[in-house]
């Protein structure tokens, strides 16, 4: 399953005039041993796992972000189904004590909204696509509701879209207010991710990190 996922993802990038070195090394890598995919897939998804990632990609001479970004896409549809299944049959959770992380895997919020209806602030897992509600004042990267640590980027005041910062963690995430959206607009993580990239540069230009790539899941 999972060499047929990477095959895939090379497929898009070569069609998109966006294949890299990295992507044809790995893809090589994984036909020569394919039992090293799921321990990637793993690595990345979970922790992350700095230490086994530095490892493979030492082992095959590619960057760290680009095992980080690979194997995340890989585990998603994996970690998705798994979270799907834990939550329909059980009503299972496993991280109740850390709000700004997925309440189904664990993994770090891809994009924060406020909901049209009532305000609230939801955030959505970036690999498994589960959506919880949040703590409005609190850093959705490191957790902490220390106010003075907590800032706001926007390009116009009147705009739905911003970037929310973190002085401590030096974090951000970008947030969606529903309220400001046209009637009948809805957020779609997925197009927010790609719609929005004008963002994430303004966030690291003013020197905030984006520690865990999106993965596109579901």
């Amino acid at each position: 399953l999972l060499g047929g996922l990477l095959q895939a993802l090379r497929a898009a990038a070569i069609a998109h005039g966006r294949e890299t070195e990295d992507l044809r090394r790995l893809t090589a890598a994984a036909a020569a041993d394919p039992d090293v995919l799921p321990r990637l897939a793993a690595a990345a998804a979970f922790g992350p796992d700095v230490e086994t990632l530095e490892s493979l990609a030492r082992r095959w001479r590619v960057y760290v972000d680009a095992l980080l970004f690979v194997g995340r896409t890989l585990a998603s549809p994996c970690v998705a189904e798994a979270a799907r299944v834990c939550v329909s049959a059980a009503g299972v959770r496993f991280h109740p004590t850390e709000p700004h992380r997925c309440p189904c895997c664990g993994s770090a919020p891809s994009v924060a909204r406020l909901r049209r209806a009532d305000g609230l602030r939801h955030l959505t897992c970036g690999l498994c696509g589960t959506e919880w509600q949040a703590m409005r004042l609190a850093c959705a990267c490191c957790g902490t509701p220390d106010r003075q640590a907590l800032g706001v980027l926007r390009l116009e005041d009147a705009d739905a879209r911003w970037i929310e910062t973190c002085e401590r963690c030096k974090g951000y995430i970008k947030t969606v207010d529903e309220r400001k959206l046209p009637d009948g607009e809805t957020v779609v993580p997925v197009v927010e991710e790609a719609a929005t990239l004008h963002l994430d540069l303004l966030a690291e230009r003013e020197g905030y990190i984006r520690r865990i790539p999106y993965a596109l899941s579901g």
